[in-house]
């Protein structure tokens, strides 16, 4: 009897340790494979789990305060609606929807109920934050949770339906200029750097760099993007060092990793997929210090880590493709997405805070890559041979996109690309109308836009024409520069001779070219930054204002 319940204890010893092992070996996969959920303990407040979780249960607890969130939603009551659905997202943090419904009341309900540009913007970032640093982390997988994120950037941010969005734009470009670099972005340098301090430091030459900046009482991670920022305010020997030659590879290696360093903390994102998304086979040159690029990137995201195909054709594939519901919005984030940043994407703050926004050109062979992708897909998925056009769905869109890009192409002096999509257009699209030629068919299409502008609209389109002429060649883009000033003199001239045509009073006149010109240039010389202000005045010749 005795051995018989020795047997039994060894046995059961035995099956309780090997279960032990069994159930961490099943914990570690489970963990890999991002099946796991957090210890309620840990997300939870200790105080609402005693009073709430331990008095009435947690999935009663859930319900309860979610019918309560609802009816304060639904009375108007946002901050009593914000504290409920805290409770719910520390209770329940693998329910989305809670997690979309808190962010969507702060960056839209609550902070529409503030009256100043920082308050709107704290409440719009404390809603995207929201998903980003806490929902997303715990729900790795959830789609939903990326497009609500993708959306605010798109939206609220990126659109122009908030009285306060110029705000929201210029605090995004500032704290991502801080980052990135402006106006030269390093975006390679980030890419191509480690992701820990410990791994930059075993390359033997830069552990020997950043030794020689600490001798010097420097610590590389907090100053040295503001010592290559402000050269002049350093000593010689700092600058010596950092101006040598053969230092440079060490300098851009330790700039990349500490910009990198900063993305990944401040804003949670990878540079790695920063630079797949900027690869010319994908979306080419993103500047993310535009929301758009930030949707881009949160939507692609999701994409991926959802599982999904994120090929070039397959982000473009919008028509019975299986996708749910939030992928398929995740696709037509991006799709807007550059949609605008092709109709204002370049953007520079004026030191005004005025932003100058104008179309970005170089998004138009990726405009229309994303046109032929659809097309591609629609036939696809409808059993048909492709044509080579956008299809019957995405037609009218194409051919709309295809006409501005010629005109934009036009304007900006690149008459070899107009030409090349203006054949481009006549062999997918053929039309009657396009038989007066390019130059005639392009004229058309711009005096259709400029009809129906009044003075005041002339005098602001001569002008942006001016401005944009004048920020392009202190960027050293001549080419476009000079495109765009003789676009400004084409509608000025043309207004103007309109003007006399109907009436000859000076009412309706404008003030001399010479002067805007004179106007416009001043205006930019005050509104850039101090280098691309300096490099303008460099360039026209003009001394340095005492």
């Amino acid at each position: 009897m005795i051995f018989k319940k020795t047997i039994a204890i060894v046995l059961t010893i035995a099956l309780l340790t090997g279960g032990y092992f069994t159930v961490r070996q099943l914990n570690s996969y489970r963990e890999s494979m991002e099946l796991t959920s957090a210890n309620l303990s840990v997300q939870a407040n200790p105080d609402l789990l005693t009073n709430v979780l331990l008095s009435v249960g947690r999935a009663l607890a859930v319900d309860y305060l979610w019918i309560g969130l609802q009816k304060m939603q639904e009375e108007g009551r946002y901050f009593d609606a914000m504290q409920r659905a805290e409770w719910i997202c520390q209770l329940q943090p693998h329910f989305p929807s809670v997690w979309v419904f808190q962010s969507w009341n702060m960056s839209y309900n609550i902070s529409v109920a503030m009256t100043t540009g920082p308050d709107r913007w704290r409440w719009v970032r404390n809603g995207f934050e929201l998903l980003r640093d806490r929902a997303i982390p715990l729900n790795p997988k959830a789609i939903v949770l990326y497009y609500q994120l993708s959306w605010i950037f798109f939206h609220k941010i990126g659109a122009l339906s908030d009285d306060y969005h110029w705000y929201y734009k210029i605090q995004l470009a500032r704290a991502m200029e801080k980052i990135i670099g402006w106006p030269d972005a390093k975006y390679d340098l980030m890419a191509k750097a480690p992701a820990d301090w410990q791994s930059l430091l075993k390359d033997k030459k830069m552990a020997e760099f950043v030794g020689k900046l600490q001798a010097m009482k420097i610590d590389p991670r907090k100053d040295f993007l503001n010592i290559l920022k402000n050269k002049k305010d350093v000593g010689e020997k700092v600058l010596a060092l950092i101006d040598d030659p053969k230092n440079k590879p060490l300098v851009d290696g330790l700039e990349g990793f500490i910009r990198a360093d900063e993305l990944r903390k401040e804003w949670k994102m990878d540079p790695k997929i920063i630079a797949d998304l900027r690869k010319p086979d994908m979306y080419g040159p993103l500047d993310f210090r535009l929301p758009q690029s930030h949707a881009i990137y949160w939507a692609y995201l999701g994409l991926k880590r959802s599982g999904r195909d994120v090929s070039f054709d397959a982000l473009n594939a919008m028509i019975k493709t299986g996708d749910t519901f939030n992928a398929l919005n995740c696709k037509r984030v991006i799709y807007g997405s550059l949609q605008d940043i092709f109709r204002r994407g370049r953007f520079i703050i004026t030191a005004e805070g005025i932003p100058l926004i104008s179309p970005d050109i170089r998004f138009i062979p990726v405009l229309h890559r994303v046109y032929l992708s659809l097309g591609k897909n629609y036939a696809k998925a409808n059993g048909k041979k492709w044509d080579g056009t956008a299809g019957e769905l995405f037609r009218s869109g194409h051919v709309n996109f295809l006409r501005k890009a010629i005109a934009m192409y036009f304007q900006y002096g690149r008459m070899d690309m107009a030409k090349k999509y203006w054949n481009i257009l006549n062999k997918l699209y053929p039309n009657k109308e396009y038989k007066i030629g390019m130059q005639a068919y392009v004229y058309k299409y711009i005096r259709e836009d400029l009809q129906s502008l009044g003075l005041a609209d002339v005098d602001a389109t001569v002008m942006m024409f001016l401005m944009q002429a004048y920020t392009r060649y202190a960027m050293g883009d001549d080419y476009e520069a000079a495109a765009l000033k003789k676009w400004a003199k084409m509608v000025y001239d043309a207004y103007m001779k309109e003007r006399l045509l109907r009436q000859r009073t000076g009412r309706t006149a404008l003030a001399s070219f010479n002067k805007m010109n004179a106007q416009a240039i001043k205006f930019v010389i005050k509104s850039l930054p101090p280098k691309l202000s300096d490099r303008l005045r460099q360039r026209l010749n003009i001394p340095p204002k005492k």
